[in-house]
């Protein structure tokens, strides 16, 4: 019979450690304290750290006391739209979806409703960054004593949380044994290269990926053919390593 054979996981943990010689502010710009929108609040629901061109979803949980009134949503664009609170999600909410065109300090003001006797509304914001999203692409994949991976990659240096907040910019590696299924592995660098010593000749499927703290991005870097060593079953098993 086959014999099971555990994943290894070799992860760097040192690598997810943040640096003290960040500021703990986590934006580039402060729109919401400069344009008088009541500063950065937590009560605005949504990514922080999102990409160019995309869309996101905001939000703020009012309660049913809410119930039929309207939020106004802003962003540094202009007039975003309006929402009216209804019980969805299982909450009392006002969202909105917003697009984000072009990179750089940006921010969603909602605009809610405050009690009858003051009249009016008052704003809730939060600071937005708007980001490249990190690149990843194949610079090498071989095999000798080890199995050899490098990628070329990038991550944005000014508006990533990388950049703001000092998070750290790691790369998994995921090594996967195409001759023996189950038998894999997978580490954690702060490098774009590393070096895999495996247990288990075979054929490996190896892919990448890049974080920069908030946004990934993954590539195949293809195969290569480990020789020798161990098999991970029986030598009543097929398609042996060597």
């Amino acid at each position: 019979m086959r014999k099971v054979v555990l994943s290894f996981a070799l992860a760097v943990a040192s690598v997810f450690a943040t640096s003290a010689a960040f500021a703990a502010t986590p934006y580039k710009y402060d729109y919401c304290t400069s344009l008088g929108l009541g500063g950065d609040t937590s009560k605005v629901k949504g990514d922080r750290y999102v990409i160019a061109g995309s869309t996101k979803t905001y939000e703020h949980e009012g309660g049913s006391a809410f119930y039929k009134e309207t939020a106004l949503f802003n962003t540094k664009e202009g007039y975003v739209g309006a929402d009216d609170y209804s019980y969805q999600d299982f909450k009392w909410v006002a969202k909105k979806n917003i697009n984000f065109p072009t990179r750089g300090s940006n921010y969603v003001s909602i605009g809610i409703p405050v009690p009858a006797e003051v009249g009016g509304k008052t704003n809730l914001c939060k600071n937005i960054n708007v980001q490249s999203a990190p690149t990843i692409s194949v610079k090498a994949l071989n095999a000798n004593a080890g199995i050899y991976a490098a990628v070329n990659s990038s991550y944005d240096t000014s508006y990533s949380k990388a950049a703001l907040e000092g998070a750290k910019v790691t790369y998994t590696w995921y090594f996967s044994n195409m001759t023996y299924p189950g038998t894999n592995y997978q580490k954690v660098t702060s490098t774009p290269y590393t070096t895999l010593y495996t247990d288990f000749g075979g054929t490996y499927m190896v892919m990448a990926t890049i974080n920069d703290g908030a946004h990934s991005k993954s590539v195949n870097l293809g195969q290569v053919r480990v020789a020798g060593g161990a098999t991970p079953c029986d030598p009543f098993c097929t398609n042996p390593a060597d």
